[in-house]
């Protein structure tokens, strides 16, 4: 009994300290802080709402079709017939990120960016021991908040960009 006790202990201990090196990685963005907030970075697989509800768990539950996308194998799982739709919004405020307010351009206010989006549809049918799976997803969002300059200079504009 005891035996089991220190097995359960040390296999805690041991998944603690793993799970906290896995953490510390996702935390520090280093060369994908520019894009952070606009979600361009470290994506696999889309994110539908269903497997944002359960902590982005996207590749080991079949939820619905969109599994085809980072884990095929589990279409077999799904029903005869499957249809899924998905759309998202995304409002942005990038503050601190980007490339603005770091050179020669400058906001006095944060820089905002808005996307909505219908960005997976898909398909998943069975015939006899085969599984089918049509998707389309929108992977990475590339829209990026537009920029207005204008220079003046004694009333005349001398480059607008």
């Amino acid at each position: 009994m005891k035996k089991k006790i220190s097995l359960i202990i040390f296999f805690l201990l041991f998944l603690l300290t793993w799970s906290t090196s896995s953490g510390l990685a996702q935390t520090n963005l280093g060369q994908y802080e520019d894009e952070a907030p606009l979600q361009s970075w470290n994506n696999f697989g889309l994110t539908t709402a269903a497997s944002l509800a359960l902590g982005i768990s996207k590749i080991v539950l079949p939820l619905n079709n969109s599994i085809s996308l980072s884990n095929p194998s589990l279409l077999v799982k799904l029903a005869n017939l499957t249809f899924t739709l998905n759309g998202s919004f995304l409002h942005t405020s990038l503050h601190r990120y980007g490339l603005v307010n770091t050179g020669v351009l400058l906001t006095q206010e944060n820089v905002t960016n808005n996307i909505s989006a219908l960005d997976y549809g898909g398909v998943s049918f069975k015939i006899k021991a085969w599984t089918i799976g049509i998707s389309v997803g929108l992977l990475e969002y590339y829209d990026r908040p537009g920029v207005d300059l204008q220079k003046d200079y004694q009333g005349r504009i001398y480059y607008k960009l």
